[in-house]
């Protein structure tokens, strides 16, 4: 009886670098333009090997806010070691292609589950919809699908969303129109639960036959910090915004938000639309970036008309000083002890024997 109980205690004492282990990473890559050609996915193969990842993206815009076409991403096979990604333009109801300049974007890869950062609450998951959200024009029937946490935030988190299946499209290819276009939509943010769809804007290509799904991820808002990554032991400033009812269209502006930490360069940062505020639909994308702010911008397609115009939304970001890789398992690993030795004498009346 005194064993077994000695070995559910050791069970007890490890279960934390087992049981509830988790990992994350940010990176970047370099997406090339979608010019009509062979122009395939992106695959982006991940620092370390996951159970259950989700994947996060923002689209941006280079060089600089010039007013260049509409632009989305979209991800498709999402595994332990790797993902596919694609930019893809929003285009006017006569293109028969695609069409963007290269763009560079940060990703966000957490594996799913509840995770505590040094106290800050993070809670990352899944959910597989067919219901849809779209402008004048579209056919389908509107609805949302209602995602609770597992548990309460203490108020309302930033969140971001994305869409990780293409599987609505017979093949999905940059070359040509996605048909249908879809990213993701959120209505109803509040500390315990939120309301999430497929957004198909006013783009009238294809349908919605199946279901595809859409990743997430909670955060406590508006919190900064340190972690360590794993690998090299560098400490890594992060933060975390809900931004403020402010962020309107590509045609109204370009929005700016100043970090709460202080960079050396450009931070990793990904984010999404918060809420969905305006009959038209649309996305979030970055329009400029530096060492102390991010700009964004509510983009929209030109499938109906070339208007980008749009209403005020708010949006959730996350912000890592750069690439980065965490595993909660191995954290001990850059808290190695440290042993000190120092060199004494004795002495015997009053004399030192060397």
């Amino acid at each position: 009886m005194r064993l077994k109980l000695i070995k559910i205690l050791i069970l007890v004492l490890l279960a934390p670098l087992s049981l509830f282990a988790w990992k994350m990473e940010s990176g970047t890559v370099n997406l090339p333009s979608t010019l009509p050609g062979n122009v395939g996915w992106t695959t982006v193969t991940l620092q370390q090997n996951y159970t259950d990842p989700v994947v996060f993206a923002m689209p941006t815009e280079a060089p600089g806010y010039s007013g260049s076409v509409p632009a989305a991403l979209r991800v498709k096979n999402v595994t332990s070691t790797s993902f596919d990604i694609v930019q893809l333009a929003g285009t006017a109801s006569a293109d028969t292609n695609s069409t963007h300049a290269a763009m560079s974007v940060s990703y966000f890869v957490i594996e799913k589950g509840q995770h505590s950062l040094n106290g800050v609450k993070i809670e990352a998951g899944s959910i597989d919809t067919s219901k849809q959200q779209h402008g004048s024009g579209v056919s389908g029937t509107k609805g949302w699908d209602s995602v609770n946490f597992t548990s309460l935030f203490s108020a309302t988190p930033a969140l971001l969303t994305m869409v990780q299946t293409i599987n609505n499209q017979s093949g999905l290819d940059p070359d040509t129109v996605s048909s249908p276009w879809l990213v993701s939509a959120v209505k109803n943010l509040e500390a315990g639960s939120f309301d999430v769809a497929l957004e198909r804007a006013e783009v009238a290509r294809g349908d919605i036959t199946t279901d595809e799904t859409i990743a997430y991820v909670a955060v406590d808002a508006n919190v900064a910090g340190s972690i360590r990554d794993t690998l090299t032991c560098q400490s890594i400033d992060y933060e975390t915004m809900l931004t403020s009812d402010t962020i309107r269209g590509w045609d109204n502006g370009c929005y700016s938000f100043n970090y709460s930490n202080t960079y050396s360069g450009n931070p990793n940062v990904i984010g999404s639309q918060d809420e969905r505020d305006g009959n038209n639909g649309g996305w979030l994308r970055q329009c400029s970036i530096s060492a102390t702010d991010i700009g964004l911008t509510i983009d929209e397609d030109i499938y109906k008309d070339s208007e980008r115009s749009h209403n005020s939304n708010i949006a959730g970001l996350v912000i890592f000083a750069e690439d980065f890789v965490y595993d909660s398992s191995r954290l001990m690993e850059c808290n190695k002890a440290a042993i000190n030795y120092r060199k004494d004498e004795c002495y015997w009346l009053g004399t030192p024997i060397a």
